[in-house]
Formats: C-alpha cells, sequence, structure tokens
C-alpha cells in the first residue's frame, strides 16, 4: 500500500480483528447541518461586550464626554457631528497614553479578541459519487474572514490551504481504494466538518472522516488558530521549549485507561495486553489530535482503533489542568 495514504486498508482490516469478536457500530452516517454565519457573528459580539472596560479608560472617556456636553449644547447638526468626532478622538487618545503608560492595560488590549476577523466557516464545495457499491459525499470547508487583521487573514488562509490538500488526499484515496475493493464489493466514504472550538483565544475546525467497508472506521483532523497571535498552532507549540508533554500527557491517559477499565468492564484499551505487545498504547504522537472543551480543558482524541477496539469507536481523554500546569505556555 501507498504511504501517503490516510488510513491503510490492511492496517484497518488489521485493527479490526483485534476486536475479538465484539461488534462494530456502523450506524447511520450524518450529515453536519451548514454553520450558521449569523449566529456565529452575534455570539463572537456577545463575548466582546462581556470585556470589562478598564476603569482608567472609562474615567477618561466620561470626562471627556462631559467636557464637550458643558461646552455648547446648542449648534447645528454639523457641530454636533464635530463634536462628536472630537469625543472619539479624545477617547482614542485617552486609550493610546493609558495603553502605553500602563503595562496591565497594555496586557488587557492585546488579550481583546478579533471580533468579526473569523467571520464564519462555509462548504466550498462537495465531492460526491455514487454506484452500485460505492458511495462518497466529502465536505471541503472554506474559513471566511473579515476585517483588515493580516495574521488573522492569513492564518485562515494557511488553513485552507491544509484543508484542500487534506480533502484531496480523501478523495484520492477513496478513488483508489474502490479500485482495490472491487465493484463487487461495498465501500463508501463519508467526511464532515464543524467547528468546535471558538472562544475570545482560540478557533478550531474538526473534519470527521467515516470509511465503511463492512464495518466502519473513524478518523478526524483538527486544525487550530491563536486568535491573540494569528498563527496556526499544534500540540506542540502549547508547551514551554523543550517540555517532555509527551511523556506527562501519555502517563496521564494511561493512568486513565486502567482506571476506566477497573470501574468498567465494558470499557477496553490496548494497554498492557500480553498479546498485543505491538498494539499496546505507549505514548501520543508528537501531532497528537486535540482541542479545548468549553470549560478549556485540553482533550487528547484518538481515532477509532488506535487505542482500543473497534466497538469502543474514537476515543478522548481530559487532562486535567494541574497535570501540565508546570509547562504549559
Amino acid at each position: 500500500m501507498r504511504k501517503e495514504k490516510i488510513i491503510n486498508l490492511k492496517e484497518y482490516n488489521k485493527r479490526i480483528q483485534l476486536n475479538d469478536g465484539r461488534e462494530n457500530d456502523i450506524g447511520n452516517l450524518n450529515d453536519i447541518e451548514e454553520i450558521k454565519s449569523n449566529k456565529r457573528v452575534q455570539d463572537m459580539k456577545k463575548e466582546y461586550k462581556k470585556i470589562p472596560v478598564p476603569s482608567e479608560l472609562k474615567s477618561k472617556v466620561e470626562e471627556a464626554i462631559m467636557r464637550e456636553k458643558n461646552e455648547n449644547k446648542r449648534g447645528s447638526i454639523l457641530k454636533v457631528t464635530r463634536n462628536t468626532g472630537i469625543v472619539a478622538a479624545a477617547a482614542m487618545l485617552s486609550l493610546v497614553v493609558l495603553t502605553n503608560s500602563s503595562p496591565s492595560l497594555a496586557y488587557a488590549m492585546e488579550n481583546i479578541p478579533v471580533i468579526g476577523a473569523i467571520a464564519k466557516v462555509v462548504t466550498f464545495r462537495t465531492y460526491t459519487d455514487k454506484t452500485e457499491n460505492h458511495e462518497a459525499k466529502i465536505d471541503i470547508p472554506k474559513i471566511e474572514t473579515e476585517g483588515e487583521n493580516q495574521s488573522i487573514n492569513d492564518a485562515s488562509q494557511k488553513v485552507n490551504k491544509s484543508v484542500k490538500e487534506y480533502t484531496d488526499m480523501l478523495i484520492k484515496q477513496y478513488n483508489e481504494d474502490i479500485k482495490e475493493n472491487g465493484k463487487e464489493n461495498y465501500y463508501g466514504m463519508d467526511s464532515s466538518y464543524k467547528v468546535v472550538t471558538n472562544n475570545d483565544r482560540i478557533f478550531t475546525l474538526r473534519i470527521d472522516t467515516v470509511v465503511s467497508k463492512g464495518g466502519s472506521a473513524n478518523f478526524s483532523k483538527f486544525y487550530h488558530i491563536n486568535k491573540n497571535t494569528g498563527k496556526v498552532f499544534e500540540l506542540k507549540d502549547l508547551f514551554k521549549e523543550n517540555a517532555d508533554y509527551i511523556t506527562v500527557i501519555s502517563d496521564n491517559i494511561k493512568k486513565q485507561m486502567l482506571g476506566q477499565m477497573a470501574a468498567d468492564e465494558s470499557k477496553s484499551y490496548f494497554y498492557n495486553e500480553a498479546d498485543l505487545q505491538e498494539e499496546n498504547f505507549n505514548e501520543i504522537k508528537p501531532d497528537q489530535n486535540f482541542y479545548f472543551n468549553d470549560k478549556d480543558e485540553l482533550v487528547i482524541v484518538f481515532d477509532e482503533y488506535e487505542v482500543a477496539p473497534g466497538y469502543m469507536g474514537m476515543v478522548e481523554f481530559t487532562i486535567p489542568s494541574e497535570v501540565t500546569s508546570s509547562i504549559i505556555n
């Protein structure tokens, strides 16, 4: 098989055999609803409005407004407009002065989210194919931005380029696999996407793919943008230079695996299995899939069959903040 394949059919079949007679979950493939841009923008605006106004800035702006009101309450509409411009300029001047004179305020300003920079994620196009025994539906997402924040725009374009390359590989793999699979055997591929994190600091896009061939294999790909820096980042970028994050996270996952299997007989992982030495979980990959949940906790994600039998599906482990507190940036 070709090395560039995202999921190797031989490896897939080998993993299925590790189920020890357990049934694979096939299930129906669900389409992901198109992301509603208006709701996303409104949610982002609500987050922005919750940002507290520094007391120093607020008092300066209020002083400028009161000064303008007291100078002249009469005049033409033109004069009112001109005065409003003066107030805005005064407020901006106060903001610049306070930012330069107060390190804490300057830091706070750096962390104000770029509202509207990432406007929405849309389906750029959908690849479809359907024959008697083969079918595919691969949605290809695209991040659309608004505003003039060049770093966010560049990061979004970088993700869009990576997404196109990845989905092109999926399409290529589908067409190669149906040739190898034969016309008489069923083979299907369904790929969809969703935004799993979009707060004032982080944007994460997730692509989920299901390959069906008798049973099914599920795998994912994640893309992350740091809104504060305007850069695309990976797992290693979360930690201090030379920090052994792989061992720290892997050791915690092993403890969770043992704990879950001890508490629930239905849970099973490829760990400490005498007859599965090559398949046993040892450590995460340097670029292991991850995301941050709504509690801002790091969640490590494994593809189906990667660390557990197929009936377990894709498995996730939430890493307690105290585990990585000493090494995280």
